[in-house]
Protein backbone atom coordinates (compact mmCIF):
# COMPACT_ATOMS: atom_id res chain seq x y z
CA UNK A 1 0.00 0.00 0.00
CA UNK A 2 1.19 3.63 -1.01
CA UNK A 3 -0.38 6.70 -0.45
CA UNK A 4 0.66 10.77 -0.16
CA UNK A 5 -0.20 13.43 1.93
CA UNK A 6 0.62 17.64 1.74
CA UNK A 7 1.17 20.38 3.68
CA UNK A 8 1.49 23.97 3.46
CA UNK A 9 4.05 26.08 4.73
CA UNK A 10 3.05 29.04 6.63
CA UNK A 11 3.55 33.28 6.99
CA UNK A 12 2.65 34.20 10.20
CA UNK A 13 1.71 38.10 9.36
CA UNK A 14 0.71 38.96 13.09
CA UNK A 15 0.38 37.77 16.67
CA UNK A 16 3.61 36.60 16.87
CA UNK A 17 4.46 35.38 20.62
CA UNK A 18 0.97 36.44 21.74
CA UNK A 19 -1.08 34.35 19.73
CA UNK A 20 0.22 31.28 22.95
CA UNK A 21 -2.24 33.75 25.54
CA UNK A 22 -5.29 33.63 23.09
CA UNK A 23 -4.50 36.79 20.79
CA UNK A 24 -5.56 36.56 17.11
CA UNK A 25 -2.60 35.98 14.53
CA UNK A 26 -3.33 36.58 10.96
CA UNK A 27 -1.25 33.52 9.27
CA UNK A 28 -1.29 32.34 5.46
CA UNK A 29 -0.72 29.78 3.99
CA UNK A 30 1.65 28.83 1.36
CA UNK A 31 1.44 26.93 -1.91
CA UNK A 32 4.67 25.53 -1.07
CA UNK A 33 4.83 22.71 1.86
CA UNK A 34 5.95 19.38 2.26
CA UNK A 35 5.10 15.70 0.51
CA UNK A 36 5.03 12.59 2.65
CA UNK A 37 4.98 9.49 0.47
CA UNK A 38 4.33 6.41 2.53
CA UNK A 39 4.26 2.79 1.70
CA UNK A 40 3.65 -0.17 3.33
CA UNK A 41 6.51 -2.80 4.56
CA UNK A 42 5.97 -6.32 3.77
CA UNK A 43 4.44 -7.92 7.53
CA UNK A 44 6.57 -8.66 10.36
CA UNK A 45 8.83 -5.84 9.58
CA UNK A 46 8.89 -3.50 12.88
CA UNK A 47 10.81 -0.94 11.35
CA UNK A 48 10.47 2.65 9.78
CA UNK A 49 12.83 3.40 7.00
CA UNK A 50 12.91 7.66 6.66
CA UNK A 51 14.37 9.62 4.01
CA UNK A 52 13.96 13.36 4.10
CA UNK A 53 14.41 15.74 1.02
CA UNK A 54 14.53 19.04 0.27
CA UNK A 55 14.05 19.97 -3.35
CA UNK A 56 14.25 16.44 -4.04
CA UNK A 57 17.57 16.26 -2.62
CA UNK A 58 18.38 13.77 0.42
CA UNK A 59 19.32 15.90 3.99
CA UNK A 60 18.82 13.09 6.83
CA UNK A 61 17.93 9.28 7.05
CA UNK A 62 17.10 7.41 9.70
CA UNK A 63 16.08 3.71 10.21
CA UNK A 64 13.75 3.29 13.38
CA UNK A 65 12.92 -0.43 14.97
CA UNK A 66 9.48 0.42 16.54
CA UNK A 67 9.03 -2.60 18.49
CA UNK A 68 11.87 -1.75 20.46
CA UNK A 69 11.68 1.86 19.61
CA UNK A 70 15.68 2.38 19.03
CA UNK A 71 17.39 4.10 16.53
CA UNK A 72 19.44 1.11 14.04
CA UNK A 73 21.19 4.04 11.95
CA UNK A 74 21.07 7.68 11.22
CA UNK A 75 22.76 10.14 9.50
CA UNK A 76 21.64 12.62 12.37
CA UNK A 77 21.80 11.42 15.64
CA UNK A 78 19.57 14.12 17.16
CA UNK A 79 17.34 14.73 14.58
CA UNK A 80 16.64 10.82 14.69
CA UNK A 81 15.88 11.69 18.17
CA UNK A 82 13.34 14.03 17.68
CA UNK A 83 11.81 12.13 15.19
CA UNK A 84 10.91 9.03 17.48
CA UNK A 85 9.35 10.84 19.62
CA UNK A 86 6.99 12.24 17.11
CA UNK A 87 6.51 8.38 16.32
CA UNK A 88 6.11 7.87 19.98
CA UNK A 89 3.42 10.36 20.42
CA UNK A 90 1.69 9.35 17.08
CA UNK A 91 1.55 5.87 18.21
CA UNK A 92 0.17 6.71 21.93
CA UNK A 93 -2.45 8.22 20.56
CA UNK A 94 -3.52 5.61 17.95
CA UNK A 95 -1.75 2.23 19.20
CA UNK A 96 -2.90 0.86 15.58
CA UNK A 97 -0.54 2.76 14.11
CA UNK A 98 3.05 1.35 14.34
CA UNK A 99 2.29 -1.54 16.00
CA UNK A 100 4.82 -4.79 16.51
CA UNK A 101 4.86 -6.16 12.99
CA UNK A 102 4.47 -2.95 10.88
CA UNK A 103 7.10 -1.26 8.74
CA UNK A 104 7.23 1.87 6.51
CA UNK A 105 9.40 3.39 4.01
CA UNK A 106 8.40 6.57 4.47
CA UNK A 107 9.67 9.66 2.14
CA UNK A 108 9.34 13.39 2.58
CA UNK A 109 10.12 16.18 0.47
CA UNK A 110 10.30 19.74 0.98
CA UNK A 111 9.52 22.60 -0.95
CA UNK A 112 11.07 25.34 0.19
CA UNK A 113 14.71 25.57 2.06
CA UNK A 114 14.06 24.27 5.76
CA UNK A 115 16.27 27.01 7.24
CA UNK A 116 13.50 29.75 6.37
CA UNK A 117 11.39 28.62 8.77
CA UNK A 118 7.99 28.50 7.03
CA UNK A 119 6.88 25.60 8.82
CA UNK A 120 8.36 22.10 7.73
CA UNK A 121 7.72 20.97 11.63
CA UNK A 122 4.33 21.90 11.43
CA UNK A 123 3.74 20.28 8.32
CA UNK A 124 5.14 16.83 8.80
CA UNK A 125 3.17 17.29 12.28
CA UNK A 126 0.18 17.54 9.81
CA UNK A 127 0.76 14.76 7.09
CA UNK A 128 1.94 12.17 10.13
CA UNK A 129 -1.65 13.19 11.50
CA UNK A 130 -3.48 12.70 8.77
CA UNK A 131 -1.75 9.41 7.53
CA UNK A 132 -3.02 7.95 11.13
CA UNK A 133 -6.37 9.30 11.78
CA UNK A 134 -5.36 11.36 14.44
CA UNK A 135 -6.15 15.17 15.16
CA UNK A 136 -3.10 17.27 14.26
CA UNK A 137 -3.51 19.54 17.33
CA UNK A 138 -3.44 16.50 19.23
CA UNK A 139 -0.19 15.36 18.00
CA UNK A 140 1.08 18.78 17.85
CA UNK A 141 0.96 19.15 21.81
CA UNK A 142 2.22 15.65 22.62
CA UNK A 143 5.52 16.99 21.43
CA UNK A 144 5.48 21.11 21.27
CA UNK A 145 4.54 23.88 23.23
CA UNK A 146 3.19 25.27 20.20
CA UNK A 147 0.26 27.31 19.39
CA UNK A 148 -0.95 25.49 16.51
CA UNK A 149 -1.11 28.56 14.24
CA UNK A 150 1.17 26.44 11.99
CA UNK A 151 -0.88 23.46 12.15
CA UNK A 152 -4.15 25.14 11.02
CA UNK A 153 -2.22 27.01 8.25
CA UNK A 154 -1.04 23.67 6.97
CA UNK A 155 -4.55 22.18 5.64
CA UNK A 156 -6.21 25.91 4.79
CA UNK A 157 -7.26 27.12 1.30
CA UNK A 158 -6.19 30.63 2.33
CA UNK A 159 -5.69 32.95 4.85
CA UNK A 160 -7.61 32.56 8.40
CA UNK A 161 -7.25 34.44 11.71
CA UNK A 162 -6.00 31.82 14.25
CA UNK A 163 -6.60 32.04 18.02
CA UNK A 164 -7.00 30.16 21.20
CA UNK A 165 -9.70 30.21 23.02
CA UNK A 166 -9.48 28.56 26.80
CA UNK A 167 -6.75 26.14 25.03
CA UNK A 168 -8.73 25.50 22.17
CA UNK A 169 -7.84 26.43 18.29
CA UNK A 170 -10.58 29.06 16.52
CA UNK A 171 -9.91 29.25 13.23
CA UNK A 172 -11.59 31.94 10.73
CA UNK A 173 -10.83 31.60 7.02
CA UNK A 174 -10.52 35.19 5.90
CA UNK A 175 -9.74 37.55 3.03
CA UNK A 176 -6.33 39.00 2.73
CA UNK A 177 -5.27 40.55 -0.85
CA UNK A 178 -4.74 43.89 0.04
CA UNK A 179 -4.84 46.44 -3.02
CA UNK A 180 -0.99 47.55 -2.33
CA UNK A 181 -0.14 44.07 -2.12
CA UNK A 182 2.63 44.81 -4.68
CA UNK A 183 4.01 47.03 -1.94
CA UNK A 184 4.34 43.95 0.36
CA UNK A 185 7.85 42.04 0.12
CA UNK A 186 9.35 39.47 2.15
CA UNK A 187 12.94 39.23 3.27
CA UNK A 188 15.53 36.37 5.40
CA UNK A 189 17.46 37.50 7.26
CA UNK A 190 19.57 34.40 7.26
CA UNK A 191 19.61 33.01 10.75
CA UNK A 192 17.11 30.47 11.58
CA UNK A 193 15.30 31.07 15.08
CA UNK A 194 14.33 27.90 17.53
CA UNK A 195 10.83 28.87 17.84
CA UNK A 196 10.47 26.91 21.09
CA UNK A 197 13.41 29.00 22.53
CA UNK A 198 12.52 31.74 21.65
CA UNK A 199 9.03 31.63 23.12
CA UNK A 200 10.60 30.36 26.43
CA UNK A 201 12.78 33.45 26.46
CA UNK A 202 9.80 35.94 25.59
CA UNK A 203 8.07 34.49 28.49
CA UNK A 204 10.95 34.68 30.69
CA UNK A 205 11.33 38.30 29.87
CA UNK A 206 7.72 39.35 29.16
CA UNK A 207 4.45 40.50 31.91
CA UNK A 208 1.65 40.23 29.09
CA UNK A 209 -1.35 42.07 30.87
CA UNK A 210 -5.10 41.49 28.82
CA UNK A 211 -4.81 44.95 27.28
CA UNK A 212 -1.45 43.85 25.12
CA UNK A 213 -3.79 40.86 23.62
CA UNK A 214 -6.94 43.63 22.88
CA UNK A 215 -4.09 45.85 21.20
CA UNK A 216 -2.82 42.72 18.78
CA UNK A 217 -6.33 41.70 18.28
CA UNK A 218 -7.62 45.03 17.07
CA UNK A 219 -3.79 46.11 15.29
CA UNK A 220 -4.81 42.70 13.45
CA UNK A 221 -7.71 43.15 12.48
CA UNK A 222 -6.72 46.57 10.98
CA UNK A 223 -3.88 44.61 8.94
CA UNK A 224 -6.66 42.37 7.67
CA UNK A 225 -9.26 45.27 6.44
CA UNK A 226 -7.72 48.51 5.73
CA UNK A 227 -7.02 49.22 2.08
CA UNK A 228 -5.06 52.30 2.95
CA UNK A 229 -1.32 51.60 2.97
CA UNK A 230 -0.62 54.26 5.30
CA UNK A 231 -2.86 52.52 7.72
CA UNK A 232 -1.26 49.88 7.33
CA UNK A 233 1.67 50.56 8.07
CA UNK A 234 1.04 52.07 10.91
CA UNK A 235 -0.78 49.40 12.20
CA UNK A 236 2.72 47.50 11.40
CA UNK A 237 4.51 49.82 13.25
CA UNK A 238 2.21 49.90 16.47
CA UNK A 239 2.28 45.68 16.12
CA UNK A 240 6.50 46.20 15.99
CA UNK A 241 6.65 48.39 18.84
CA UNK A 242 4.36 46.68 21.28
CA UNK A 243 6.56 43.42 20.61
CA UNK A 244 9.67 45.83 21.02
CA UNK A 245 9.03 46.84 24.50
CA UNK A 246 7.72 43.08 25.53
CA UNK A 247 10.98 41.81 24.62
CA UNK A 248 13.03 44.73 26.02
CA UNK A 249 14.36 44.85 22.52
CA UNK A 250 14.81 47.10 19.91
CA UNK A 251 12.42 46.54 16.83
CA UNK A 252 14.31 45.18 13.46
CA UNK A 253 14.24 48.32 11.76
CA UNK A 254 15.71 49.79 14.39
CA UNK A 255 18.91 47.85 14.53
CA UNK A 256 19.18 47.12 10.74
CA UNK A 257 17.13 49.39 8.61
CA UNK A 258 17.02 52.65 9.85
CA UNK A 259 17.40 54.10 6.63
CA UNK A 260 14.68 52.24 4.55
CA UNK A 261 12.05 54.26 2.85
CA UNK A 262 9.25 52.57 4.35
CA UNK A 263 8.25 49.98 7.27
CA UNK A 264 9.95 46.88 8.37
CA UNK A 265 7.86 44.40 10.73
CA UNK A 266 9.27 40.91 12.43
CA UNK A 267 6.93 37.43 11.41
CA UNK A 268 7.23 35.14 14.06
CA UNK A 269 10.36 34.23 16.43
CA UNK A 270 12.51 37.77 16.13
CA UNK A 271 15.71 37.99 14.81
CA UNK A 272 16.47 35.53 12.03
CA UNK A 273 13.54 34.30 9.96
CA UNK A 274 11.29 36.52 7.50
CA UNK A 275 10.55 40.08 8.00
CA UNK A 276 7.87 41.97 6.05
CA UNK A 277 9.33 45.10 4.30
CA UNK A 278 6.29 47.23 3.24
CA UNK A 279 7.38 50.80 0.87
CA UNK A 280 5.39 52.86 -2.27
CA UNK A 281 9.12 52.72 -3.90
CA UNK A 282 10.03 50.90 -6.81
CA UNK A 283 10.75 46.91 -6.87
CA UNK A 284 14.26 47.89 -8.05
CA UNK A 285 15.03 50.13 -4.96
CA UNK A 286 13.56 47.55 -2.51
CA UNK A 287 15.86 44.94 -4.06
CA UNK A 288 19.00 46.95 -4.33
CA UNK A 289 18.09 48.41 -0.99
CA UNK A 290 18.33 45.01 0.89
CA UNK A 291 21.13 43.39 -1.20
CA UNK A 292 22.97 46.36 0.04
CA UNK A 293 22.49 45.35 3.39
CA UNK A 294 23.63 41.28 2.50
CA UNK A 295 20.09 40.24 2.26
CA UNK A 296 19.45 38.36 -1.14
CA UNK A 297 16.59 36.29 -0.77
CA UNK A 298 13.62 38.93 -1.27
CA UNK A 299 10.06 37.60 -2.25
CA UNK A 300 7.17 39.56 -3.51
CA UNK A 301 3.66 39.06 -1.78
CA UNK A 302 2.51 37.25 -4.76
CA UNK A 303 5.63 35.07 -5.07
CA UNK A 304 5.45 34.22 -1.59
CA UNK A 305 1.70 33.17 -1.23
CA UNK A 306 0.85 31.80 -4.86
CA UNK A 307 4.06 30.53 -6.33
CA UNK A 308 5.62 27.24 -5.58
CA UNK A 309 9.03 27.89 -4.15
CA UNK A 310 10.35 24.80 -5.47
CA UNK A 311 10.92 26.29 -8.53
CA UNK A 312 10.80 30.03 -8.84
CA UNK A 313 13.73 31.97 -7.49
CA UNK A 314 14.43 34.83 -5.15
CA UNK A 315 14.70 38.11 -6.39
CA UNK A 316 18.36 38.01 -5.84
CA UNK A 317 18.70 37.24 -9.62
CA UNK A 318 16.78 40.42 -10.57
CA UNK A 319 18.71 42.88 -8.42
Amino acid sequence: MTASYFAKGKVLISGEYLVLSGAKALVMPLQSGQWMHVRSLDPGESVIHWQANEYNNPWFSATIDTAAWIIAETTDQIMAERLMMVLKALHNLNGEILKPGQGYAITTNTTFKMSWGLGSSSALITNLAHWSGIDPFALLSGVSSGSGFDVAAAKADGPIVYRLQKGKPIVTPVHFLPDFRSCIWFVYLGNKKNSAESVSEFNHRASIRPWHIETINRLTNKLLNTNDLDEFTWAMGAHELLISNLLQRKTVQEELFGDFEGTVKSLGAWGGDFIMAVSGGSPNYLTEYFKKKGFTTVFSFEDMVNSNVLTMKPHESQA
